[in-house]
């Protein structure tokens, strides 16, 4: 029988304290939409980017691009909203190419997908933000988002770095 970490890659203390760093960036996430009720609808896409930027094995270069790339989207879907107003398919393309381009070019391409996320959040057309304002606060919520993200990737590097060198010796002796 094959053990967790020939099967996913990971041992079991590694999958734990992933599900439980997302479950503190949920749980934060959640904090800030009952402490925010007036940007309940903000928090959704902070979530989803703190979700995008917590790595499983506490790899801060992986977090740092994927940073990088929840910057890089978010700013082209930015500056291209006031060019064409949604909900504008061609924005949408052309976004999508010019994120791609700016991934490439910083040597970020493995991590564009999570760009282009960035890129739609910014960009996607809601009623009570369909102004330039909107995009500015999806804008800061991604990056807030990512802010939290690395902060939980962080703290728990800092704090299980111990432990998880303790409990991994002794799953791989299991």
């Amino acid at each position: 029988m094959r053990s967790l970490k020939q099967t996913v890659g990971c041992g079991t203390f590694e999958l734990w304290e992933y599900i439980v760093k997302c479950l503190v960036g949920i749980a934060i996430a959640n904090y800030l939409s009952i402490a925010f009720p007036q940007h309940k609808d903000l928090c959704l896409w902070l979530l989803i980017s703190v979700l995008l930027s917590i790595t499983p094995d506490n790899n801060s270069k992986a977090a740092h691009d994927r940073i990088r790339a929840n910057i890089i989207g978010p700013f082209v879907g930015f500056i291209m909203f006031p060019l064409f107003p949604p909900p504008s398919l061609l924005a949408v393309f052309i976004g999508v190419v010019l994120t791609i381009l700016i991934c490439f070019k910083l040597n970020l391409l493995q991590v564009s997908r999570t760009a282009l996320v960035g890129l739609i959040i910014v960009m996607a057309y809601e009623k009570n933000h369909d102004h330039w304002i909107g995009a500015i606060f999806r804008m800061c919520s991604v990056v807030i988002g990512c802010l939290i993200g690395l902060a939980i990737n962080y703290l728990f590097r800092l704090i299980f770095r111990h432990f998880s060198q303790y409990f991994i010796n002794k799953s791989e002796e299991a």
